[in-house]
């Protein structure tokens, strides 16, 4: 599915900049997430993409530059105010419990995000909480919108790697996201657990803009719209799959490695 046109970001930042001590982190990144966009954001290890996303969700205040959502300045709010305008990212949401079920789990997030103060009056609270359908209803959904619902009672100690990052985007979705920043979520799969998870992404796109950060470059140029190059910090290239594949710049920041350009 092709991303919708359209002239407004949902996410945009403006020559943001986060230096550690003499390290420029963040070197005056502009990037703009498009309605219904799958924006990748690709570099070599070190290269500042956790960082960057780590200033979007608000764990990290940026030095210089500013965060818009949707138009919005947002680099005055914490992580939780954010998650509230609609910004999730899918493992920081709320940490998987293993003795849980994937659908009790699921509700939690969605408790965590609607109901502050019993999330501070700890597991006896959240017990009672869980037997509320307005949590249950859309943990149920969300877990069939990843193709778990099948595992909605299933201890989350007994199941697989990728079907936690499965989870973890579920419990990403049930908060009504406005936007998805998906940190490595092919990370650690298998195969058979990487196609799962690139089909899954599939049926979300252009349903939710989504900001990607991965390193399986096969997935990145099957899924993006739009793929950023970040290296040393710096934003080297931005544009189409096409582009980027035959960018040489790019070719020449990754040594030609055949995993990207192939």
């Amino acid at each position: 599915m092709n991303a919708p046109t359209s002239s407004k970001p949902v996410l945009e930042t403006t020559a943001l900049v986060k230096r550690f001590g003499g390290l420029l982190a963040t070197d005056h990144v502009s990037l703009q997430l498009m309605p219904g966009e799958l924006h990748a954001l690709i570099g070599p290890n070190g290269a500042g993409k956790t960082t960057l996303i780590s200033q979007l969700t608000g764990e990290q205040r940026p030095d210089e530059g500013q965060i818009l959502l949707e138009g919005e300045p947002i680099n005055g709010l914490n992580v939780e105010q954010r998650a509230r305008r609609g910004l999730a990212r899918s493992y920081q949401i709320t940490q998987i419990l293993p003795e849980f079920t994937a659908l009790q789990n699921v509700a939690m997030a969605v408790m965590s995000q609607r109901h502050q103060a019993q999330r501070r009056s700890g597991l006896a609270a959240w017990s009672v909480m869980l037997r509320d359908e307005g949590l249950i209803s859309p943990a149920r959904a969300a877990l069939a919108q990843v193709g778990l619902a099948a595992q909605a009672d299933t201890p989350a100690n007994v199941m697989a790697h990728g079907e936690h990052r499965q989870l973890e985007l579920a419990m990403a979705l049930a908060l009504q996201p406005r936007l998805l920043l998906l940190d490595e979520p092919l990370a650690g799969m298998s195969g058979s657990e990487s196609e799962t998870m690139v089909q899954l992404l599939l049926t979300l796109k252009g349903r939710y803009p989504i900001l990607l950060v991965e390193h399986d470059m096969a997935a990145v140029f099957q899924l993006a719209d739009r793929i950023s190059v970040l290296v040393y910090g710096k934003v080297i290239a931005s544009g189409r799959p096409d582009q980027i594949r035959n960018d040489p710049e790019v070719r020449q920041a990754y040594l030609g490695d055949e995993t990207l350009i192939a």
